[in-house]
């Protein structure tokens, strides 16, 4: 059969194949981010290799004595391009899982989408507050280029992620109402976080414990049974690997 414009499209029977999954921890400091990332990766690679792409200093390293890990470190500028390159050189030593601790440096860092944002502004439009409300659309065109570009190219990869975010607590305004409570969400684009299977919300201080009503409708099958509101751990981890290569049922 052919289409409309000549070009022949085929059609077969849909077939359950391994899909590498992408998954989200997103908390405050001190909630276990890593940590939890560094054990639900272990139970996801069952032996296989371990990546890090990090951006936290020597705090990216502080559980290599727990974990067998590679990992190469990202400073400054954090741009989109550069965490693409990352990706690109990550998939040269064939991990099984990738870890990205964190990925809200490409959003809000030094370099990232609001300072690129930020600074094209100033080029454009100095400080002609007016021009630079009339630019203010323009100035996204090259950010959010090279970040579909980056997403373009994560998904292309053969590896599972797991995207760590900085989290912060967020308002709605809603007018002539009080304003409305989101809680903890991830400082990330909402591109971005669409591209995860699910996030998990780690309050302060939850020790890698999920706030699962955070996530609320996100949270959905099989997830909403295989997720339960407690410690991220390497179980969690080889189910989740297990039911992307379409291995199990998710437990009742």
């Amino acid at each position: 059969m052919k289409g409309r414009l000549g070009m022949p499209f085929t059609f077969r029977p849909a077939l359950r194949v391994h899909t590498p999954m992408i998954v989200g921890l997103a908390g405050a400091s001190k909630s276990g981010k890593t940590f939890s990332a560094l054990r639900l990766a272990t139970g996801m690679a069952q032996g296989g290799k371990i990546a890090m792409i990090n951006t936290e200093g020597p705090r990216g390293h502080q559980y290599a004595g727990e974990f067998k890990y590679e990992a190469c470190d990202l400073t400054e500028p954090f741009s989109m391009k550069r965490y693409e390159e990352a990706i690109k050189d990550t998939a040269l030593i064939e991990p099984t899982v990738l870890i990205i601790d964190s990925m809200s440096h490409a959003h809000e860092g030094i370099g990232g989408m609001l300072d690129q944002h930020e600074k094209e502004l100033d080029r454009t439009s100095g400080q002609d507050y007016k021009k630079r409300e009339r630019m203010t659309w323009a100035a996204w065109v090259r950010p959010k280029a090279d970040e579909a570009s980056m997403i373009n190219t994560m998904l292309q990869q053969k590896f599972h992620i797991i995207l760590c975010f900085r989290g912060k607590e967020k308002i709605k305004i809603i007018k002539g109402q009080e304003p409305q409570d989101l809680g903890w969400r991830p400082i990330a684009s909402d591109r971005i976080h669409f591209e995860t299977a699910v996030t998990l919300i780690l309050p302060p201080n939850s020790k890698g414990i999920p706030d699962l009503s955070a996530t609320g409708s996100e949270l959905r099958s099989p997830f909403d049974t295989m997720i339960k509101a407690v410690q991220i751990d390497e179980v969690l981890g080889k189910r989740l690997s297990e039911w992307a290569r379409g291995g199990i049922k998710p437990p009742a």
